[in-house]
Order: C-alpha cells, then sequence, then structure tokens
C-alpha cells in the first residue's frame, strides 16, 4: 500500500463512525417525535406508534451491522442487510 492510500480498516471504522452519528440523529428526533405525540395525547393512534417502531427496528437494524463490519471481509453482510431491509419496507408499505 502507498503512501497516500488509506487501509481498508480505516475506511471501515470512518464509516462505522459515520454509522453511529447518524444512527444517534435518527434516535434522537424519535425521542422528540414520540415526547411530542405522548404531550399531545396522540401516541394512542396505531398509525403513529407503529411508524415509530417501523424507525426503531431500522435503528436497531444499523447498530446490528455497525456491530458485525470490523473488516473488509465483512462488507458481504452489508449486501445481506440491504436485502433484509428492503423487504422489511415492501412489508411496512403495505400496511401503509
Amino acid at each position: 500500500m502507498s503512501e497516500n492510500e488509506t487501509s481498508p480498516e480505516i475506511i471501515i471504522s470512518c464509516y462505522n463512525h459515520y454509522l453511529r452519528n447518524t444512527l444517534s440523529k435518527i434516535q434522537g428526533g424519535l425521542d422528540l417525535v414520540e415526547k411530542k405525540l405522548m404531550a399531545h395525547n396522540r401516541v394512542k393512534h396505531d398509525d403513529f406508534v407503529d411508524a415509530i417502531n417501523f424507525a426503531r427496528r431500522g435503528c436497531d437494524d444499523i447498530s446490528d451491522l455497525v456491530e458485525s463490519l470490523k473488516t473488509p471481509s465483512d462488507l458481504d453482510k452489508l449486501v445481506a442487510a440491504a436485502e433484509h431491509n428492503f423487504l422489511d419496507i415492501l412489508e411496512f408499505k403495505k400496511k401503509t
């Protein structure tokens, strides 16, 4: 590897750091939405609860993926996760 190249391990580490930060933003937004809905007694509406739960499952999926990506050889897990999420989204859209 030349002096100007970045090692695959560093790339994976940066990618994981980016995903963790993005995940924190999403979770913070969901927490705020949930608080606002509860304050207005609207959390009883199933559509809101389903949407929040769906988003939280997405957060859990990202978290699981970040934990499993340690080396470049783990990138095949990203493909499997993308396929799983695509099917999950299709199922959610059927409900809405």
